[in-house]
């Protein structure tokens, strides 16, 4: 594999292009280690096999390492850890090994990342709309509803989440005895689009 592009990136970084059309950032020191050097016109660049396979293994510690320094701080789901590694321009095959290690490790666990986020949201957001971030972050259909499923076993999620609804009717002084239809129908838009089923909504509105 040649490479056909050397451009900066920053004052400490490279971004290199294969022949091939793999993009990788590494730092002007190690691009030297491999005779990578400035960024003036490179027609092709080739490299022995066998330093490929270094620069290569090189790349994958370094997003490995990336991978720990993003787990300190929070978890993350498959998908969220891959875009991140995307973001930060790491070849895709090393960035898919590299989570894949993390999964392997149990670093990352979309199951537990969905039973951990539905339980700490419970309290404050309706089935609908927590389903709804778990999609967007990279969640699993199946893995979601088995989240439900176990939470389901443990508490009435149906009765929480009527809780939740009534204590948003306290808090916006919304009286059923007295509110005519325009009223109720503001208040069902509005509970409707934080992710409330509408059986529950009208349960609660008109009780």
């Amino acid at each position: 594999m040649d490479i056909i592009s050397i451009e900066e990136k920053g004052k400490t970084k490279y971004r290199i292009t294969t022949q091939d059309g793999v993009v990788f950032v590494m730092t002007k020191r190690e691009a030297a280690l491999y005779g990578i050097r400035g960024t003036e016109s490179v027609e092709k660049l080739s490299l022995p096999e066998e330093m490929w396979e270094a620069l290569w293994a090189g790349l994958y510690k370094a997003a490995i390492r990336r991978c720990g320094d993003l787990l300190k701080g929070r978890d993350y789901t498959r998908t969220g850890l891959l875009q991140k590694l995307r973001e930060d321009e790491y070849p895709e095959e090393i960035a898919l090994q590299a989570v894949r290690a993390m999964e392997e490790a149990h670093y990352v666990d979309d199951r537990r990342f969905a039973q951990t986020y539905l339980h700490y949201h419970l309290q404050d957001r309706s089935r609908g709309r927590i389903r709804q971030d778990l999609r967007q972050k990279g969640v699993p259909a199946e893995v979601i509803e088995e989240a439900f499923a176990e939470a389901a076993e443990e508490e009435n999620l149906e009765e929480r989440e009527l809780g939740q609804i009534r204590a948003l009717l306290e808090k916006k002084r919304y009286d059923p005895r007295t509110a005519d239809w325009p009223q109720k129908q503001k208040m069902m838009a509005f509970l409707y689009r934080r992710g409330f089923s509408q059986e529950l909504i009208r349960r609660a509105v008109e009780e």
